[in-house]
C-alpha cells in the first residue's frame, strides 16, 4: 500500500489536480489532500481562511463564502 498526501501547489488548481490524478495505480490506494493552496498572488490558502475565520471580529460570511468558492473550483 502506497499513501499519498498532496497540499499546496499539488493542490492550487485544477491543472495540477489533474497532474496528481494521473499518478493513480493500484498500488496507491490512499490519497490525502490537505490545505489547498494559492490559485494566483492574490488569492489566500485554506489553511489561511480557515485560521481567520475563527478570528473573534472576522467577517464571518465574507470568509465562508472565499471558503466555499475555493472548495467548488
Amino acid at each position: 500500500m502506497i499513501v499519498c498526501k498532496f497540499g499546496g501547489k499539488a493542490t492550487a488548481s485544477k491543472q495540477v489536480i489533474k497532474n496528481v490524478e494521473s499518478l493513480n495505480d493500484d498500488e496507491r490506494t490512499i490519497w490525502v489532500f490537505s490545505a489547498i493552496g494559492k490559485e494566483n498572488n492574490k488569492d489566500k490558502k485554506l489553511t489561511d481562511l480557515l485560521i481567520s475565520y475563527t478570528n473573534k471580529n472576522a467577517n464571518k460570511s465574507k470568509i465562508k463564502k472565499c471558503i466555499v468558492e475555493k472548495l467548488q473550483r
